[in-house]
């Protein structure tokens, strides 16, 4: 997963860790998904007829996590046309 290897990473280095130190947390941050990929697979075939009320849930609590969370602080960090031209540039990928 890099993206998640890429933030904890980042973070590391951000606050004056080493690039050996911010690797090995990375790498460990990464095990359980190796460890978890067969019975998630198992779980989501067993529980496919609940898979899209389950990914409706999930898409929710993103946008909840966006309206709540991320918007809040870039209104804080941005000018308030940057963050909408950002929005909107991001709405329409979607």
């Amino acid at each position: 997963n890099v993206p998640e290897g890429m933030a904890v990473a980042t973070v590391m280095m951000a606050k004056g860790g080493t690039a050996k130190r911010a690797l090995f947390w990375s790498l460990l941050c990464s095990m359980p998904q190796a460890l978890v990929a067969v019975p998630s697979y198992l779980f989501v075939e067993t529980f496919q007829a609940l898979l899209p009320l389950a990914l409706g849930f999930a898409a929710g609590c993103m946008i909840w996590i966006v309206c709540a969370e991320l918007l809040p602080d870039a209104l804080e960090a941005a000018p308030h046309s940057n963050v909408a031209t950002a929005v909107t540039f991001s709405a329409a990928w979607l």
